[in-house]
């Protein structure tokens, strides 16, 4: 192997590769690496190999890079190094490996953390339009907004709500099942101009049972997601599709992707397929979507609202306007299960 050779710049360039990197100064720091063992007397050929390999490293570390004077050494490089060969002109991190429920957090290397986490932005870079990860550091100072790490960047009202730690991935929010929600005004009014797909991704533990609305859109479709006793159901009143999740233990966090593809609901439990159901409701728009203001932990309409209030904890919130894949919503659980933070 490399590391054990005695080429002693290809060695050390391997050495750190297979340690891996947790940031995109560590990645940086790999591709100098390969980039130096280049510059050592190497045929044409062998010299051309490493610096494409090089190369790879400085594009996965390009969107992530911290400082300005990085972004320029990173920006020379590939300049210098030239387009990238087709087969290898995406980034280094493969697939991200699996993580099974029992895995702990602290047994991932550096590489696997940093594979879960490009593989979440390519996700999130796709028709995301809401993102929410619950940090103490993304509440205003009064606690009264909170911020939206989508491209969207939406004014999110809060009504009370508490910080919870640990959530899954840092913080969470506990909603008390009385008056908790988080209101986002400007939703409705972008769907209402025509959705033809949407995916909900969140981690939620309950804490009773009672009958409570942990998402909804708006009082027409009555696209939401609630709780009845220990049930959780995903319902579409307007296409008639509904899809009981069966009985939720308390006190144990869930994860959950609801999708709607404008043909069917489906439900996506702890990364594993759970249910489908046809759906007549074929878009969202100003007919189908009336009246009422998208919430977070309540019922959108205010008629018995005050009754179905969520009573649970939540974490790593996001809606796309597109069905998300399985493999998507395996990737997502996978993050979380690794005490991933959206955003980061």
């Amino acid at each position: 192997h490399l590391a054990n050779g005695t080429d002693a710049p290809l060695a050390a360039a391997a050495k750190l590769e297979l340690a891996g990197a947790a940031d995109a100064e560590g990645e940086v720091a790999i591709a100098d690496a390969w980039y130096a063992a280049a510059e050592r007397g190497r045929s044409d050929t062998e010299k051309q190999k490493l610096l494409h390999h090089a190369g790879r490293w400085y594009k996965q570390a390009e969107p992530a890079a911290a400082s300005q004077l990085t972004k320029v050494k990173i920006e020379r490089r590939l300049a210098e190094i030239g387009p990238l060969p087709t087969a290898t002109a995406g980034t280094v991190a493969s697939a991200p490996i699996p993580i099974s429920p029992e895995t702990d957090p602290a047994e991932l290397s550096p590489t696997q953390r940093r594979q879960l986490q490009l593989a979440v932005r390519a996700i999130a870079a796709r028709d995301c339009i809401l993102c929410l990860n619950f940090e103490k550091n993304t509440f205003s100072s009064d606690g009264k907004r909170v911020r939206d790490f989508s491209p969207k960047n939406w004014q999110i009202d809060v009504q009370g709500t508490t910080p919870l730690e640990p959530g899954i991935g840092g913080a969470g929010r506990t909603f008390n099942g009385v008056d908790d929600c988080f209101i986002i005004p400007n939703l409705r009014e972008f769907l209402a101009g025509g959705c033809r797909a949407f995916t909900v991704v969140y981690w939620y533990r309950r804490h009773h049972e009672k009958t409570s609305t942990v998402f909804d859109i708006g009082d027409a479709t009555n696209a939401s997601i609630n709780m009845r006793g220990s049930n959780l159901y995903l319902s579409d009143r307007n296409g008639g599709g509904k899809i009981d999740l069966g009985a939720i233990a308390a006190n144990r966090w869930y994860h959950l992707a609801f999708r709607w593809d404008g043909q069917e609901i489906s439900a996506v439990l702890d990364g594993e397929e759970f249910a489908t159901r046809t759906t007549t409701l074929e878009s969202l728009n100003s007919r189908t979507l009336v009246g009422a203001t998208a919430r977070i932990g309540a019922q959108a309409k205010e008629y018995e609202r005050h009754n179905r209030m969520y009573d649970g904890d939540l974490d790593e919130f996001l809606m796309f306007t597109r069905a998300l894949t399985l493999e998507e919503s395996e990737t997502l659980y996978q993050y979380g299960l690794a005490g991933g933070i959206l955003g980061e």
